[in-house]
């Protein structure tokens, strides 16, 4: 089960820049040429002041161009949504904001850093989105399939149509989703834009998250980044550019990303040259910090920080390098220094304790967590990053006493309870789950993730009713969680309802089509319906896609069977026992095919017994005791019947094979 990580929210700093010319509704707006003309900076805290800006804009049915690690699309419900659009001012809608240091309130605000875009969707702002990632994530073989994964676990309500809608051509991605065009593409696919877009950019881009390490220079540099723009000739009216250091997403030393993004939009001929030369000298600094260099690094910041001596973040820089040195007294006078311009730089702590549990580096995260629980025990954020760092670990019972921790603090902290509930879950206390996933669900009933967890909970414990109630109410969360369907039309198979229970496997496999468990349960389906056609073509999907397949390759065997096509099944069987030579159904099969049909007794035993060998259940010892009779060996058939009577004796068939060999014996 995997554990909720949508958690770690964060607060930005966003820059907005208006063109307060006026056009009529009909006219292309026409905005400032990025990288070539000046474009001036509002900056605040919170990424979500962007949808706050966009309205206050009167930004309607416009492209916005969303450059970010993240694509902020999350889904909103309704409630929510009218809550957002019933807030008239900008004071009401920060009334809203969810605040980084408080996930725990994210019940009560519902706008958001992972979700702002859907509700400017929603409110008619968005006529086209553009997701710029970092190129790692549009890179490889399956594109297509990561971005429709990364879709599916981070929107919510995502329609199968919408997913299906999605096609690769030439490294781009291109669908639909909410009602509106989304292409997703990399920095140097963008096209040229006949009129301004909203351009929103959020610095975590130049730090790719699926790099599993800290960086130690940016991906791209922001000079490099507006080149890349010019080139495209992109205009816009309105932009949007956030820090993403509080909650992780980006290390606190490359905090001066946004603020050198912003001068150079703001000054693209770099006519400024004091802050084009402290920006040359802090990349050298870094550049010769990341090889090793160290002395020329400080020479480079030491430069940069004559020319300005109260940016913080220079002396930030020169601190981690002194501290990386073992210089103690030069590193925490520098720090000092960073901290007594700009208190963001007060507690770094917390921000690479963030960033790690971000990067996924869980090691390094967790004693950073319990060093700042030491200071504040109480600081609910910290708890439940160390309760994620200890169960990615393997640390359940301590995973469990930090989540305890939260609920004690925070008794509504919706992600605590589900995350406790799937560690309850990992330790088999099937009732505490159980009360875990309720109570998350209670807090947050759209928590698709609980019902899907809580279903398979119920199954695992027989209640098919409840089980069956639970996955339901998953997919009506998230139509596209392709396991919720594939358990479900299992749970609908067991049940009888094999119309419904093909109708859920063929929507697993049209969320993914290389679903080898969809295909392979859609084949059984059509198979117990006698339609040896579907089923065929079922099976033979699944093996395209993964030969090797044991349940494919297994039921292809009794396909072949039903079709009369008995040296097709003796292949396929023989091909299973080679790759798994411990899966006794196949020697069952198989020995029956061998037998019934006279082909080779003689083997058929032998399946038979090795078949008893591996699992000795009342089956396998009827098969065995069958064979046996066959070859005239009847104390061995009648040793054999016995045992199997011995492990079901109200089966009226094996009685009835029992009474047979008892004739043939001459008994009475």
């Amino acid at each position: 089960m995997r554990l909720w990580r949508n958690c770690l929210l964060y607060m930005s700093v966003v820059c907005f820049a208006v063109t307060h010319s006026l056009s009529l509704a009909s006219d292309p707006i026409r905005g400032r040429l990025i990288g070539t003309e000046t474009v001036d900076a509002l900056l605040t805290e919170d990424n979500s002041d962007a949808f706050i800006a966009w309205r206050r804009e009167k930004v309607k049915h416009r492209t916005i161009v969303h450059i970010d690690s993240h694509i902020d699309l999350e889904w909103v419900s309704d409630s929510d949504l009218r809550r957002i659009f019933d807030s008239k001012t900008a004071e009401q809608l920060k009334q809203l904001q969810l605040s980084p240091l408080h996930p725990e309130e994210s019940a009560l605000k519902p706008l958001r850093i992972m979700s702002y875009i859907y509700p400017a969707i929603m409110e008619g702002m968005v006529s086209e989105l553009y997701w710029v990632p970092p190129d790692s994530l549009l890179s490889g073989e399956s594109v297509l399939d990561t971005v429709k994964d990364h879709l599916i676990e981070t929107l919510g309500k995502l329609s199968i149509d919408d997913l299906r809608s999605f096609r690769l051509g030439k490294g781009v991605v291109k669908g639909r989703v909410y009602g509106i065009p989304l292409t997703i593409c990399k920095l140097s696919d963008l096209p040229r834009f006949e009129e301004a877009v909203v351009l929103d950019i959020d610095v975590d881009y130049f730090d790719p998250p699926d790099l599993e390490k800290k960086i130690e220079v940016p991906a791209i540099w922001p000079g490099e980044f507006v080149e890349t723009l010019k080139k495209k000739a992109m205009r816009t009216d309105v932009v949007s550019l956030c820090y993403s250091v509080r909650g992780g997403y980006l290390a606190l030393e490359y905090r001066f990303l946004a603020d050198e993004l912003k001068e150079i939009l703001r000054d693209p001929e770099g006519n400024d040259q004091k802050a084009a030369r402290v920006r040359r000298h802090r990349k050298l600094g870094l550049v010769y910090r990341s090889k090793g260099m160290y002395r020329e690094a400080i020479e480079e910041f030491q430069k940069a920080l004559e020319l300005s001596p109260d940016d913080a973040s220079l002396h930030y820089g020169l601190g981690l390098i002194y501290s990386h040195l073992g210089n103690s007294n030069e590193a925490t006078r520098e720090l000092a220094c960073s901290t007594a311009i700009d208190p963001m730089y007060g507690d770094p702590v917390i921000s690479d304790a963030d960033y790690y549990l971000n990067k996924k580096m869980y090691g390094r995260a967790l004693p950073l967590y319990e060093e700042i629980l030491r200071r504040k025990p109480t600081y609910v954020k910290g708890l439940f990053g160390a309760g994620l760092c200890c169960s990615q670990q393997g640390k359940l019972e301590s995973a469990e006493k930090y989540y305890q921790k939260c609920i004690e603090i925070q008794p509504n902290f919706s992600l605590a309870h589900f995350n406790l509930g799937v560690i309850y879950s990992e330790m088999k206390i099937w009732k505490r789950a159980e009360e875990e996933y309720r109570r998350a669900l209670e807090l947050n009933p759209h928590n698709g993730k609980a019902y899907q967890n809580l279903g398979r909970l119920y199954d695992m414990q027989g209640d098919i009713h409840k089980a069956i109630c639970a996955y339901e109410k998953a997919i009506e969360n998230n139509p596209c969680f392709k396991a919720a369907h594939n358990n479900l039309g299992g749970l609908y198979a067991r049940a009888g309802r094999y119309d419904e229970a093909i109708n859920e496997f063929r929507k697993g496999v049209r969320i993914d089509p290389h679903y080898v468990r969809g295909y392979s349960n859609l084949g059984k389906m059509h198979l117990m319906q006698g339609n040896a056609s579907g089923a065929l073509e079922a099976f033979q999907h699944a093996l395209s896609i993964d030969p090797k397949n044991l349940w494919a390759r297994y039921y292809l065997g009794r396909l072949y069977i039903m079709m009369s096509r008995y040296g097709e099944a003796i292949s396929a069987y023989e091909e299973v026992i080679d790759d798994h030579p411990n899966f006794f159904p196949a020697y069952i099969d198989l020995a029956r095919i061998l037998g019934e049909k006279g082909i080779d007794v003689d083997r058929a035993l032998k399946l038979a017994q090795k078949a008893v060998e591996l699992r000795p259940t009342a089956q396998t010892f009827d098969l065995l005791a069958w064979l046996y009779f066959r070859r005239g060996m009847y104390e061995d058939a009648e040793k054999a019947i016995e045992r199997a009577v011995g492990l079901d004796p109200s089966n009226e068939s094996i009685i009835r094979h029992r009474e047979k060999i008892r004739r043939k014996m001459g008994y009475r």
